[in-house]
């Protein structure tokens, strides 16, 4: 099969689950999108982060918060359906983030750097530390302490938050 077929396929089925998602549905849209980078992880090894790109195949979205940074899910998505001039990279850049956005635990904390409102969970790739990290100046702190951000964080599982004391809303916020 020729490069270009495949990423019309590739393209095609991503937009197949863009089209049905909702943003009450949110983690079916996380499975489905999982389900297509691992069959077509092949693909985007040459473009990924191969670190998040591993982590992606191995995630299972049960174990996550998921949409709790506020985001109109269903609006992005329909966007991203009338993008053209789609390549494999574009592609990656898309389901990598949207996978970030769905996963990634935003508490309802303003980050004492910058005062900004966008402070996640984050976790080390063996789940031993959490980090509280502010996605808009980047200062990440350690139970409290403001440390150099580590190399290679990923999105706080349900587990880890929940080992760390953070108590859920009724909303699904942190």
């Amino acid at each position: 099969m020729r490069k270009e077929n495949a990423v019309s396929i590739l393209w095609g089925e991503c937009k197949d689950i863009f089209l049905s998602s909702s943003n009450q549905q949110l983690e079916d849209l996380l499975k489905n999108v999982l389900n297509i980078v691992r069959r077509y992880n092949a693909f985007f090894r040459k473009k990924a982060d191969l670190e998040f790109l591993n982590y992606i195949i191995k995630m299972n979205a049960d174990e996550y918060i998921i949409g709790t940074n506020g985001d109109d899910f269903e609006i992005l998505t329909k966007t991203y359906i009338r993008l053209e001039g789609i390549s494999v990279e574009i592609i990656w850049q898309i389901l990598s983030q949207l996978i970030w956005d769905l996963t990634v635990p935003v508490t309802n904390k303003i980050c004492p750097f910058c005062r900004c409102d966008n402070v996640v969970l984050l976790a080390d790739k063996e789940k031993k530390h959490l980090y509280e990290s502010c996605e808009n100046c980047f200062g990440t702190a350690e139970d409290g302490i403001r440390i150099m951000r580590p190399d290679n964080l990923f999105p706080a599982s349900k587990d880890m938050v929940e080992k760390h004391y953070y108590s859920f809303l009724n909303n699904g916020s942190i």
